[in-house]
């Protein structure tokens, strides 16, 4: 990764951890969860995507309404 900061303005890299299975990637994850049975968290957990969702279809509508709606749900 390459980080630059006001006090580091030249861009330096920062090692990182490299992803092991089953967090690879999102696909990998939610099939691991649900084979194990196990709760999916974080940014892929279905409370959160509905948030992110009503949050999408509520400006979508509020464009084309041309004001201020409340969060459709």
């Amino acid at each position: 990764m390459r980080v630059q900061t006001r006090d580091h303005p030249e861009a330096r890299e920062i090692p990182v951890d490299a992803f092991r299975p089953p967090n690879q990637n999102p696909v990998q994850y939610v099939i691991h969860c649900v084979e194990s049975g196990i709760p999916i968290e974080g940014p892929l957990s279905p409370q959160l995507c509905r948030i992110g969702q009503q949050i999408v279809d509520s400006a979508v509508k509020s464009a084309r309404e041309g004001k201020t709606v409340p969060l459709v749900s």
